[in-house]
């Protein structure tokens, strides 16, 4: 029956972290298009969502605007409308300089979770040399250089393409916004400030009702503790009589 009520407790708490939805690669198609794996996106007011394309690559931005049909300073795109988790995030055209006189670009993402509170990262792409591949990313202010999969290199006639990890953990969010801030000139006249498209998101969806109210876990685990501390005195008394 202890044994039994052990399992009980234990299984009552993996439950309260169990998702009930399935991954989802939402493309740049999807997201310019308004909606995709269950999430909605839109632009900053009075912007519209659309693509652009240079060479063989796709990727989601603002249409017009300083970024030209990419995201670019002051404009903004969001993904909203279900609880999720971001497994990662694959972008474009984020340069560093001499290829499209550039300033080192920047993209930044505002998570905001689905329990309260917010948590910004920012990704960086450096010039060291022509034609490097060299990106910085921070989470909350802490380098986070592990969370980045993959970067190529950027040229004239190649486009920088950089896929990202889970950046916030295994944090469900209730809203992620994609924006651009200003970068630092390190090379060149640098007259195009940020700009960048989104090739894809890779997110799960999280029903509400399997996202724990703010104190829930930690009450569950004190009572879990509870159930624990009073299963071992009893057996220490019980040890004790013989």
């Amino acid at each position: 029956m202890k044994t039994q009520l052990m399992a009980a407790a234990i299984g009552g708490a993996m439950s309260l972290f169990s998702a009930s939805a399935f991954a989802t690669p939402i493309s740049y198609t999807d997201i310019a298009s308004g909606s995709g794996g269950g999430l909605s996106f839109s632009a900053n007011a009075g912007s519209e969502l659309t693509t652009r394309t240079i060479g063989n690559v796709t990727g989601a931005g603002v249409r017009g605007g300083p970024g030209g049909d990419e995201l670019g300073i002051g404009e903004s795109i969001t993904a909203y409308g279900a609880n999720f988790l971001l497994n990662g995030t694959s972008l474009a055209f984020l340069f560093d300089g001499p290829e499209y006189g550039d300033t080192q670009e920047i993209a930044r993402f505002t998570a905001t979770f689905a329990n309260g509170g917010t948590s910004v990262a920012r990704l960086t792409n450096i010039y060291s040399s022509d034609g490097d591949s060299d990106v910085s990313l921070f989470v909350d202010g802490t380098e986070r250089n592990d969370l980045v999969n993959s970067a190529t290199e950027a040229s004239s006639d190649v486009v920088s393409q950089i896929v990202l990890g889970a950046l916030f953990g295994d944090n469900v969010l209730s809203s992620l916004s994609f924006e651009a801030e200003p970068g630092e000139c390190a090379t060149g006249n640098c007259y195009s400030d940020s700009d960048y498209a989104i090739e894809n998101i890779d997110a799960t969806r999280v029903d509400a009702s399997d996202v724990p109210e703010p104190g829930t876990v930690a009450m569950f685990m004190i009572g879990l503790l509870l159930v624990g501390g009073g299963l071992f005195a009893r057996r220490s008394r019980g040890r004790d009589l013989i």
